[in-house]
């Protein structure tokens, strides 16, 4: 993909190409930058071994964001973190749609990289500019004169791009609404001869497909990403001993997930199970199903199965687990503690596997054993309480008739 393409797909407010962009002039500073696009808001999440500086950080993306005018994007927030930590150290909003918050017009921004970038979209930078200092493009007084009757003392149109004639036209107020109207209609006739709408088609289907070629994407989620994607997506037991065991289990649990994620996709969900007697955590990413036990004297998980949902033949979902069933392959059966995790499950899957519905999944051997040894340990407990109180009952006679005796 050549720069030219991703230039003109940021200036439709595609976020990977905007991040294309900033990471093209940040990356040789040793600054790193993902770009999300939410409700009109571009949110730009800078990284560094540092953190970065705000004052000139912030300014830069915004800048950069207001002279590429994409109608898509009303305002930008810029936030700023050093690697390895979770939360931002900084955070700055800009309105684009406010002239009074408006910078100076300078080439300090992401679009000026190269030269083919120099040549920046003119209608929102032209837009503020007017209303910066105080005119309306329908024929306001500028310093006292009328723009229909002003003189174009010194400037010379033929020397100038269309796009970059209706800037300075504009700003300065040389041209009437009418003329820039005109000049308008001619800059969008020429770039859309010159790229064609078939190339921009082709262009967008290219960016859109090809997500390892995005920054924001290629950038390895770290240990403490995996454990706040945990909480935060993650389904566990929330009382008794079982939620103080995920609360330790989940630090164990992010650095095994650094590697899968990074090559299975983005989390989903993240649910605490029990498989074969231990405790585990099932994940359910865009492709893939897998489960990873906690035993609770190792330091690491251990990874029970990593399965491609396409693969799989059919998910059996009951209120108290699950059955994965591959093609010639007998069914991996799954517990939950929580009645409530079947919903979430189901909401997770989607449509992505077959799902059969059942009312109870039978028990096997390992939770036959689990029954038992919790059997087994009420049983204990009761006969220890038995003979505390029994002993407890010899101490108190003994007390009160042994004076007697």
């Amino acid at each position: 993909m050549t720069k030219t393409d991703i230039l003109e797909l940021a200036k439709q407010g595609y976020p990977k190409a905007i991040a294309t962009l900033i990471n093209r002039s940040l990356e040789p500073k040793g600054i790193s930058a993902k770009v999300a696009l939410s409700d009109g808001c571009l949110q730009v999440l800078l990284e560094a071994d540092k953190v970065p500086n705000q004052k000139v950080l912030a300014n830069f993306i915004y800048q950069g964001t207001l002279e590429l005018g994409a109608e898509s994007i009303q305002s930008v927030k810029v936030y700023g973190r050093s690697l390895g930590k979770s939360k931002p150290a900084w955070s700055e909003q800009f309105d684009l749609d406010n002239p009074t918050s408006l910078p100076a017009q300078t080439s300090n921004s992401f679009l000026y990289t190269g030269r083919e970038n120099q040549n920046f979209s003119s209608g929102r930078r032209a837009k503020l500019d007017l209303e910066r200092d105080g005119l309306k493009q329908d024929g306001l007084k500028q310093d006292g004169l009328k723009q229909d009757g002003l003189k174009r003392n010194g400037l010379k149109p033929s020397g100038l791009k269309p796009d970059r004639l209706e800037i300075t036209a504009a700003t300065n107020g040389f041209t009437s609404a009418k003329e820039r109207n005109v000049v308008g209609e001619s800059a969008a006739t020429k770039i859309q001869k010159t790229k064609g709408k078939n190339k921009l088609k082709q262009t967008e289907k290219k960016i859109t497909e090809s997500a390892t070629e995005s920054p924001d994407e290629s950038l390895p989620l770290t240990v403490k990403d995996c454990e706040d994607l945990l909480h935060e997506v993650g389904h566990f037991p929330s009382k008794g001993s079982l939620n103080v065991a995920y609360y330790y289990a989940i630090p164990k649990l992010a650095p095994a997930l650094v590697n899968f994620l990074n090559s299975a996709g983005s989390i989903v969900a993240a649910i605490g199970t029990r498989y074969r007697g231990e405790i585990a955590c099932l994940i359910i990413t865009e492709k893939y199903l897998a489960c990873f036990s906690l035993p609770e004297f190792s330091k690491t998980p251990k990874k029970e199965f990593v399965f491609k949902l396409r693969n799989l033949d059919r998910i059996a979902i009951a209120k108290n687990g699950i059955i994965v069933y591959r093609k010639k392959h007998p069914g991996l059966t799954i517990y939950f503690y929580e009645r409530k995790t079947r919903d979430s499950l189901k909401k997770a899957l989607g449509n992505k596997v077959k799902i059969q519905q059942r009312r109870l999944i039978p028990p096997d051997l390992y939770e036959i054993g689990f029954a038992f040894l919790g059997c087994v340990t009420l049983v204990l407990c009761i006969w220890i309480n038995l003979l505390a109180l029994w002993a407890l009952f010899l101490f108190l006679l003994n007390v009160f008739l042994g004076p007697l005796n």
